[in-house]
């Protein structure tokens, strides 16, 4: 049977455009990077124990990104042949549009050819994602084109005051986009995410939490050292086999203390 769809995951590693991260040093613009490593962990772990394996992920990543920290990466990601990691140069390209122009580019270039759907599906390298995040996004293809999925409901760890809680956004950084291939593609970061249901038709699957959203702040080394101590929580979530009675145990926990 001819697929219907191609489902991509994209993830954003260290695009920062105009951050004042590139106008520091090169020891400060590595430094960062291998907190970023650290953060991304948890997340690389739950994409990694997803229950549906009929994706991509495309890690991208500036060119200027250090050999040190592209080995890591490679390293990490080598035995698994549906991740990627794509490097970009965003010299000379305006903020609101170069990612967009070199990931169609791109992914015309190096998949060819697509089925007559395609799903995008936004995830930051801090994140987490529940092992059911991928199928629960693809049981909602009907065949629909320029439509939103959004998993509405997740956890918000905030990691300074070591505090979880479960919320509803109704347009939240782990949105997807079905459209047609036979037309100009747009993908989910033709808009900011916080403006996806504006634009678009949206679905929202609110019953369960389907992802956890990590809220840093502060001194970054003290909050690796949390994302260490409390890996044991993102673990928990992301191999369950039962992630919505693992959540409310987790959150009764915490709500005791």
């Amino acid at each position: 049977m001819t697929a219907q769809f191609k489902h991509l995951l994209i993830t954003r590693f260290n695009l920062l455009f105009d951050d004042p991260l590139f106008q520091k040093t090169k020891k400060e613009r590595e430094k960062w990077l291998v907190n970023r490593i650290a953060k991304f962990r948890p997340c690389y772990e739950s994409v990694k124990n997803q229950n549906n394996k009929n994706f991509e992920w495309l890690l991208y990543l500036d060119d200027s990104t250090p050999v040190t920290i592209r080995n890591i990466l490679k390293e990490m990601l080598k035995t698994h042949k549906n991740f990627r990691t794509i490097y970009i140069n965003k010299k000379g390209a305006k903020k609101n549009s170069f990612f967009c122009y070199d990931f169609n580019r791109d992914f015309i270039q190096r998949i060819g050819k697509l089925p007559p759907f395609l799903i995008t599906t936004r995830l930051d390298s801090d994140d987490v994602v529940f092992p059911d995040f991928i199928d629960r996004i693809q049981k909602e293809f009907k065949q629909q084109d320029n439509v939103a999925i959004n998993l509405s409901r997740g956890i918000i760890y905030n990691i300074k005051k070591n505090k979880k809680r479960q919320i509803i956004e109704l347009s939240n950084p782990f949105i997807s986009f079905i459209e047609e291939t036979n037309k100009n593609i747009k993908t989910v970061y033709h808009w900011q995410h916080p403006d996806v249901r504006f634009k678009v038709p949206t679905k929202q699957i609110i019953y369960k939490p389907h992802w956890i959203q990590i809220v840093h702040g502060g001194n970054v080394g003290n909050h690796i050292k949390k994302i260490h101590k409390y890996m044991h929580f993102f673990l928990n979530i992301i191999t369950s086999k039962n992630t919505k009675k693992t959540v409310k145990t987790i959150l009764n926990k915490d709500n005791k203390k």
